[in-house]
């Protein structure tokens, strides 16, 4: 879909950047405003192109001077856009979010704020009680609301982007799932207090503890759904649609084993734990490394696209 992009440059900067991005195929308008720019002060330029101008325009504000802090560049998905002369590269346009737009995307869904770590402990609550009552849909639920896809994929796309900000996504990623753990800890613990393991392995709906033992268990298929998964989580990425990835986590088995391993330790089920513990760091190697693989891929077709 087209984009807005409004950039702040100083007046030397502005017109070098005004006379490369009319000259790009794909850009609709541009508009100048000279001295229109306050903090940081200097020529306000916006501009509206198709998706597929994006790539080039972020070539010419690199080549400018957006990595050292001479420009200042924002953008948005206007709701609409009328341009007769460029209607139908508008209509075939596509929806992949440039580099950058994914990298403050996973940022903003892979901060663990307070309530971001709050869903992670509630998700763990969940999980565990999902767990003991062998009650299917309870554990879906704790997959949909924890944010815990996202900060593993922020790692392998900045390495991948070269960027420092992988070691800000492990400190989430571990934040996040040490406070999915406590809550299931928690969980467990109270659940003995009151005396409530004696309904452990009772559902409705399934016979025996067919849930543990199905996360408790490794096989060829669960790996290849996993990578399946992740392929799938990376391109709802890059194709913006991230708010989908809660259908990603669903087919992965990221919150169930990790609930798991307090549980077992509690339990005293050390021979479970060390299953699930050598599952929970196999998944997270293969969402590290298929997502890196796509994420590779996207930044090929960018660096081609911008060179056209």
């Amino acid at each position: 879909m087209p984009r807005t992009f409004d950039i702040i440059a100083p007046p030397e900067i502005a017109a070098r950047i005004v006379n490369q991005i009319c000259a790009i195929e794909q850009v609709m308008t541009v508009h100048v405003s000279p001295g229109a720019g306050v903090k940081p002060p200097g020529d306000v330029v916006t501009v509206q192109t198709t998706n597929r101008g994006i790539p080039k325009i972020m070539a010419v504000l690199t080549g400018e001077g957006l990595t050292e802090g001479a420009i200042s560049v924002s953008t948005s998905e206007p709701i609409s856009v009328i341009h007769q002369p460029m209607e139908g590269s508008i209509f075939k346009d596509t929806s992949e979010a440039s580099w950058e737009e994914m990298d403050r995307m996973l940022a903003k869904e892979s901060n663990m704020t307070f309530y971001s770590l709050t869903l992670m402990a509630i998700a763990g609550f969940l999980a565990v009680m999902g767990l003991m009552l062998n009650t299917l849909h309870i554990v879906i639920a704790s997959q949909l609301i924890a944010p815990g896809f996202e900060p593993i994929v922020r790692i392998s796309m900045s390495l991948v982007g070269g960027e420092p900000t992988w070691r800000t996504a492990i400190w989430h990623t571990i934040g996040g799932y040490l406070a999915l753990m406590t809550g299931a800890a928690a969980t467990m613990l109270i659940s003995g207090a009151l005396g409530l393991w004696i309904n452990t392995g009772t559902s409705t709906y399934l016979e025996g503890d067919s849930l543990m033992t199905y996360w408790t268990t490794f096989s060829p298929q669960g790996l290849v759904i996993t990578a399946v998964a992740t392929v799938a989580g990376a391109v709802l990425v890059i194709t913006n649609r991230s708010v989908l990835t809660a259908g990603v986590m669903v087919a992965l088995t990221l919150i169930p084993i990790a609930s798991l391993m307090p549980m077992t330790l509690i339990l005293t089920r050390y021979d479970l734990f060390w299953r699930v513990f050598g599952r929970f760091g196999v998944e997270i190697l293969l969402i590290l490394g298929i997502s890196a693989g796509v994420f590779v891929i996207k930044r090929y077709k960018t660096g081609v696209a911008a060179a056209r």
